[in-house]
């Protein structure tokens, strides 16, 4: 009983802790994003690839909706160390198959996100961490009204084995999992390949939109096949600034993408308590500086270092509770 209300006591510290450091660097946040240097929009060709691309992300958000069989299989006696690793090569391998067959089929690492030099990816690690000091005070506040205000359980069981087993190994074992293999796998799924089919049917859509403008057509009128094609080739081009135009829903250009990502990212977390609300709110953060880099590295740098935050201060409660 004492060590869990060491755990706790330890916790509730390090979440208030957490609060000034958060407000520091939102304030670093906003005087960037005011001068206009925070996650410049850079320019890019819209995705390859079609709505194909967001089958994966699909599939799991279905699979966590799916109800639970009426008879669940019994508890496997295989242990968690061996269960995480297992999980691990396997988001590892799917990440690898997908690289492979799209680079295959001529898709390009840029339009993977992937940054063009050593220098950029720096610099995303920078804006990753910067982002993810910032969310921290959010996510603290989001989590704390949940549970706190409205009884609602918070639920992790990797994190629970973490804080009931203050074991090197599961601690290895949670690392590879959380803090490397999940964000590189979720960002690949959820950013790059989800939100970015939406980004190019948004874009689609509106180079259509342009063309039916600049013929005189109505909205409800056919456009012919030599429109359509100049359409699509004009799609194909760079998009050097981010369009003004509103687009799904009347929204701002992207923001249908962030939306649906951050939408998707938080359903696949269901069965974490108030997990996904906060998540949205973290996802949509990092959509947003998807939108405007266009590569993985700042989201993937923010997500792991999220991550890894949650772990070492689970790791750590366990540590002191133990």
């Amino acid at each position: 009983m004492l060590a869990q209300e060491a755990q706790d006591l330890f916790l509730t510290w390090a979440d208030l802790a957490i609060l000034p450091v958060s407000l520091l660097a939102l304030s670093l946040v906003w005087l960037q994003y005011q001068a206009g240097v925070l996650a410049p929009w850079a320019p890019r060709r819209s995705v390859p690839w079609g709505a194909l691309a967001m089958t994966p992300a699909v599939f799991l958000v279905v699979n966590v909706l799916t109800p639970a069989p009426a008879n669940p299989s019994p508890e496997t006696d295989i242990p968690f160390v061996s269960l995480a690793i297992a999980d691990s090569v396997f988001k590892l391998s799917i990440v690898a198959v997908i690289v492979a067959v799209m680079i295959r089929s001529g898709t390009t690492w840029r339009d993977l996100g992937v940054p063009e030099s050593w220098a950029v990816a720096y610099a995303d690690a920078k804006l990753g961490v910067l982002t993810t000091l910032a969310c921290l005070g959010p996510i603290v506040l989001i989590q704390a009204a949940m549970v706190w205000g409205l009884q609602f359980p918070y639920e992790h069981p990797t994190l629970e084995a973490l804080a009931d087993v203050a074991d090197p190994g599961v601690l290895a074992a949670v690392t590879l999992s959380a803090v490397l293999t999940a964000p590189l796998f979720e960002e690949l799924i959820f950013r790059v390949l989800f939100q970015g089919a939406i980004e190019r049917l948004e874009w689609v859509w509106l180079v259509v939109r342009r063309r039916r403008l600049e013929s005189g057509k109505g909205a409800e009128d056919e456009i012919d096949e030599e429109m359509g094609a100049e359409a699509l080739e004009e799609a194909r081009g760079e998009i050097d600034s981010q369009p003004n135009e509103a687009t799904f829903g009347g929204m701002a250009f992207g923001w249908p993408s962030v939306l649906a990502s951050s939408a998707a990212f938080a359903l696949v977390h269901l069965g974490q308590g108030p997990a996904p609300i906060a998540l949205f709110f973290f996802a949509g953060v990092l959509g947003w500086l998807y939108l405007r880099t266009h590569r993985i590295t700042p989201g993937l740098f923010a997500h792991m270092a999220l991550n890894l935050t949650v772990v070492a201060g689970t790791a750590m409660g366990a540590w002191l509770g133990g």
